[in-house]
């Protein structure tokens, strides 16, 4: 069922239309206390009675003709809802994150120790699994109504609410996923530390998270304010990754080679030098 829910998200544009009806669920409206209330706030200026006025024997049909236009509306709000309402995206969402998470940590418990019927993947590496794309392409769309939204829209506070939710999922993901990444690495020969670094690679921390850096720049530098409810997610996200990356065998070589690339050395200025003369 899932499967043929992320399916039918990305075909057709429905994923949009759901992030559409997601956003306008969180929105707010400023000008919502200015709205009168047809049942309390009509004041009469003869009579001062709040209410609707009196109705009088010609206005039957007028009242006919207001009961179905106000129908009509409010059949159309329903119809708006339920279409929002059929799709929670946020629900599917923190589903397929911990769906992932999951099935992640399996197969690093099944690698350690060395039942391979749970980790042989046909596919290959080079395939993307249909929870990371609709992944991916909820976090495009995201960041682009992020970026969109600098100049006042009504959206601001619905792009704000689902920035931070999908952070902080994606924190907690990231957090124990990389945690029984950097576990196994201690129990790990050369080639089970392969095997890891391949199933990373091809989890939502290789595929997702490694794009969400280059949005959080560019977000950061067009719209910083849509990022001021995530930070302390996305912190938690860089910690993880470099923790990880810190327990890999090769970190300290690494670190090495990128000190010691010539564009990094530091020259002695010519100035300082203290020349002798004889």
């Amino acid at each position: 069922m899932t499967e043929l829910l992320v399916w039918s998200l990305l075909g057709g544009g429905g994923l949009r239309d759901a992030l559409r009806n997601a956003l306008q669920s969180h929105a707010t409206d400023a000008y919502n206390h200015l709205l009168l209330d047809a049942d309390y706030d009509q004041v009469d200026i003869i009579t001062g009675q709040r209410g609707p006025p009196p109705m009088k024997c010609g206005d039957e049909t007028d009242l006919d003709v207001v009961s179905a236009y106000t129908e009509e509306y409010q059949l159309s709000n329903a119809t708006t809802t339920d279409k929002g309402a059929s799709v929670p995206l946020m629900h599917l969402v923190k589903h397929l994150i911990q769906n992932t998470s999951c099935q992640t940590q399996m197969h690093i418990n099944a690698i350690i120790h060395g039942d391979t019927s749970k980790t042989d993947d046909p596919k290959g590496q080079d395939t993307v699994s249909p929870s990371c794309d609709l992944l991916t392409r909820f976090q495009r769309l995201l960041f682009c109504e992020a970026m969109w939204c600098r100049g006042g829209r009504g959206t601001r506070a619905g792009v704000r609410a689902l920035l931070a939710h999908y952070a902080q999922l994606l924190a907690d993901h990231v957090h124990s996923t990389l945690g029984a990444f950097c576990r196994a690495l201690h129990r790990a020969d050369d080639a089970q530390l392969v095997t890891l670094c391949d199933l990373i690679a091809t989890d939502i921390v290789g595929r997702v998270i490694s794009e969400l850096s280059a949005w959080v720049c560019a977000c950061s530098a067009r719209s910083p304010n849509a990022l001021a409810e995530c930070t302390t997610a996305l912190v938690r996200v860089a910690r993880a990754c470099d923790e990880a990356a810190r327990a890999l065998p090769s970190a300290a070589r690494l670190d090495a080679d990128m000190l010691g690339w010539p564009g990094l050395v530091s020259k002695r200025n010519q100035l300082n030098n203290t020349v002798i003369r004889k």
